[in-house]
Protein backbone atom coordinates (compact mmCIF):
# COMPACT_ATOMS: atom_id res chain seq x y z
CA UNK A 1 0.00 0.00 0.00
CA UNK A 2 3.01 2.53 1.09
CA UNK A 3 4.84 1.30 -2.15
CA UNK A 4 1.50 2.33 -4.30
CA UNK A 5 0.99 5.80 -2.65
CA UNK A 6 4.69 6.65 -3.51
CA UNK A 7 4.23 5.04 -6.94
CA UNK A 8 1.29 7.47 -7.67
CA UNK A 9 3.00 10.42 -5.97
CA UNK A 10 6.00 9.70 -7.92
CA UNK A 11 4.16 9.60 -11.69
CA UNK A 12 2.28 12.55 -10.34
CA UNK A 13 5.79 14.57 -9.88
CA UNK A 14 7.33 13.29 -13.32
CA UNK A 15 3.86 14.40 -14.65
CA UNK A 16 4.12 17.94 -13.66
CA UNK A 17 8.09 17.69 -14.15
CA UNK A 18 6.87 16.82 -18.06
CA UNK A 19 3.95 19.48 -17.81
CA UNK A 20 1.36 16.68 -18.51
CA UNK A 21 -0.63 17.46 -15.75
CA UNK A 22 -1.37 21.39 -14.77
CA UNK A 23 0.25 22.79 -11.99
CA UNK A 24 -2.86 22.79 -10.17
CA UNK A 25 -3.80 19.02 -10.28
CA UNK A 26 -0.22 18.07 -9.23
CA UNK A 27 0.10 20.85 -6.34
CA UNK A 28 -2.98 21.56 -5.18
CA UNK A 29 -1.34 20.93 -1.73
CA UNK A 30 0.57 23.79 -2.20
CA UNK A 31 -2.34 26.17 -3.74
CA UNK A 32 -4.73 24.75 -0.70
CA UNK A 33 -2.87 27.20 1.65
CA UNK A 34 -5.56 29.86 2.01
CA UNK A 35 -4.38 33.44 2.96
CA UNK A 36 -6.39 34.32 6.20
CA UNK A 37 -10.16 36.28 5.89
CA UNK A 38 -10.68 39.44 6.66
CA UNK A 39 -12.87 38.53 9.25
CA UNK A 40 -10.18 36.68 10.87
CA UNK A 41 -7.84 39.52 10.41
CA UNK A 42 -10.55 41.81 12.45
CA UNK A 43 -11.01 39.20 15.13
CA UNK A 44 -7.51 39.03 16.03
CA UNK A 45 -6.74 42.64 15.60
CA UNK A 46 -9.30 42.93 18.58
CA UNK A 47 -7.80 40.11 20.40
CA UNK A 48 -4.39 42.27 20.55
CA UNK A 49 -6.16 45.36 21.30
CA UNK A 50 -7.58 43.50 24.35
CA UNK A 51 -4.37 41.65 25.67
CA UNK A 52 -2.06 44.81 24.97
CA UNK A 53 -4.59 46.57 27.39
CA UNK A 54 -5.31 44.15 29.99
CA UNK A 55 -1.73 43.20 30.25
CA UNK A 56 -0.73 47.14 30.61
CA UNK A 57 -3.14 47.88 32.65
CA UNK A 58 -2.89 45.12 35.09
CA UNK A 59 1.15 44.76 35.39
CA UNK A 60 0.28 48.78 35.79
CA UNK A 61 -1.95 48.08 39.17
CA UNK A 62 0.18 45.43 40.67
CA UNK A 63 3.45 48.08 40.37
CA UNK A 64 1.45 50.54 41.39
CA UNK A 65 -0.76 48.76 44.01
CA UNK A 66 -0.81 51.27 46.88
CA UNK A 67 -1.80 54.27 43.98
CA UNK A 68 -4.65 51.95 43.08
CA UNK A 69 -5.67 50.83 46.53
CA UNK A 70 -5.83 54.90 47.30
CA UNK A 71 -7.67 55.04 44.23
CA UNK A 72 -10.58 53.24 44.59
CA UNK A 73 -10.70 53.76 48.33
CA UNK A 74 -11.94 57.15 47.04
CA UNK A 75 -15.03 55.88 45.89
CA UNK A 76 -17.86 55.47 48.30
CA UNK A 77 -19.19 52.25 47.50
CA UNK A 78 -15.84 50.63 47.13
CA UNK A 79 -13.94 51.59 49.79
CA UNK A 80 -14.24 48.64 52.03
CA UNK A 81 -13.06 46.44 48.85
CA UNK A 82 -9.75 48.20 47.83
CA UNK A 83 -7.22 45.98 49.24
CA UNK A 84 -9.50 42.72 47.54
CA UNK A 85 -9.54 44.24 44.10
CA UNK A 86 -5.94 45.34 44.00
CA UNK A 87 -5.30 41.97 43.86
CA UNK A 88 -8.51 40.20 42.47
CA UNK A 89 -8.64 43.02 39.79
CA UNK A 90 -5.36 42.87 37.70
CA UNK A 91 -5.62 38.96 38.46
CA UNK A 92 -9.06 38.60 36.58
CA UNK A 93 -7.24 40.73 33.50
CA UNK A 94 -4.30 38.69 33.65
CA UNK A 95 -6.21 35.42 33.56
CA UNK A 96 -8.28 37.00 30.85
CA UNK A 97 -5.08 37.49 28.72
CA UNK A 98 -4.04 34.08 29.26
CA UNK A 99 -7.35 32.83 27.70
CA UNK A 100 -7.20 35.29 24.93
CA UNK A 101 -3.76 33.93 23.68
CA UNK A 102 -4.63 30.12 24.02
CA UNK A 103 -6.74 29.34 20.57
CA UNK A 104 -9.09 27.11 22.33
CA UNK A 105 -9.88 29.29 24.95
CA UNK A 106 -9.81 32.23 23.12
CA UNK A 107 -13.73 33.02 22.53
CA UNK A 108 -14.42 32.33 26.18
CA UNK A 109 -11.63 35.29 26.51
CA UNK A 110 -13.41 37.56 24.14
CA UNK A 111 -16.77 37.05 25.99
CA UNK A 112 -15.10 37.86 29.63
CA UNK A 113 -13.32 40.40 27.94
CA UNK A 114 -16.40 41.84 26.33
CA UNK A 115 -18.31 41.55 29.70
CA UNK A 116 -15.76 43.20 32.03
CA UNK A 117 -15.32 46.05 29.71
CA UNK A 118 -19.62 46.72 29.99
CA UNK A 119 -18.80 46.14 33.75
CA UNK A 120 -16.00 49.04 33.29
CA UNK A 121 -18.21 51.10 31.53
CA UNK A 122 -20.90 50.85 33.54
CA UNK A 123 -19.11 51.82 36.54
CA UNK A 124 -17.63 54.63 34.90
CA UNK A 125 -21.11 55.83 34.23
CA UNK A 126 -22.19 55.76 37.60
CA UNK A 127 -18.61 57.32 38.87
CA UNK A 128 -19.57 60.66 36.35
CA UNK A 129 -23.15 60.60 37.17
CA UNK A 130 -22.63 60.79 40.55
CA UNK A 131 -19.26 61.91 42.00
CA UNK A 132 -17.05 65.53 41.75
CA UNK A 133 -13.94 64.53 41.81
CA UNK A 134 -13.37 61.06 40.30
CA UNK A 135 -10.64 59.67 40.88
CA UNK A 136 -9.02 56.93 37.83
CA UNK A 137 -7.20 53.96 39.12
CA UNK A 138 -7.29 52.03 35.53
CA UNK A 139 -3.47 51.96 35.18
CA UNK A 140 -1.53 51.67 31.66
CA UNK A 141 -2.21 54.39 29.20
CA UNK A 142 -5.97 54.29 29.24
CA UNK A 143 -5.50 56.74 33.06
CA UNK A 144 -4.23 59.33 30.95
CA UNK A 145 -7.68 59.95 28.84
CA UNK A 146 -9.97 62.54 29.90
CA UNK A 147 -13.42 60.42 31.41
CA UNK A 148 -15.36 61.37 28.63
CA UNK A 149 -12.92 59.63 26.17
CA UNK A 150 -12.72 57.08 28.49
CA UNK A 151 -15.95 55.83 28.37
CA UNK A 152 -15.57 56.38 24.45
CA UNK A 153 -12.85 54.00 24.58
CA UNK A 154 -14.83 51.97 27.00
CA UNK A 155 -17.54 51.66 24.59
CA UNK A 156 -15.67 51.08 21.67
CA UNK A 157 -14.10 48.61 22.64
CA UNK A 158 -16.80 46.64 24.25
CA UNK A 159 -18.89 47.11 20.48
CA UNK A 160 -15.61 45.98 19.14
CA UNK A 161 -15.88 42.92 21.41
CA UNK A 162 -19.27 42.04 20.21
CA UNK A 163 -18.46 42.42 17.00
CA UNK A 164 -15.87 39.96 17.33
CA UNK A 165 -18.03 37.32 19.03
CA UNK A 166 -20.66 37.73 16.31
CA UNK A 167 -17.54 37.22 13.47
CA UNK A 168 -16.09 34.43 15.37
CA UNK A 169 -19.63 32.63 15.29
CA UNK A 170 -19.53 32.74 11.76
CA UNK A 171 -16.00 31.52 11.45
CA UNK A 172 -16.80 27.89 14.00
CA UNK A 173 -20.07 28.05 11.93
CA UNK A 174 -18.33 27.56 8.87
CA UNK A 175 -15.10 25.57 10.28
CA UNK A 176 -16.68 22.94 12.29
CA UNK A 177 -16.53 20.24 9.96
CA UNK A 178 -12.95 20.86 10.37
CA UNK A 179 -11.90 20.41 13.78
CA UNK A 180 -9.50 23.50 13.91
CA UNK A 181 -10.09 25.69 16.79
CA UNK A 182 -10.92 28.97 15.73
Amino acid sequence: MKWQLLKISYNKAIQCSLRVMPISKCCGSFNSMKSPKFSDIIVQAIVACYIFLFLTTAIDKLRHSSIFIYSVSQVPFLKSYAHFLSGFLPGIEIGIVILLIIPLTRKFGLILSTGLMAVFSVYLIVMLLTMENLPCSCGGIIQFLSWPLHLLVNGTLMLAGIYSLHLSKKIIAINRDSRIPV
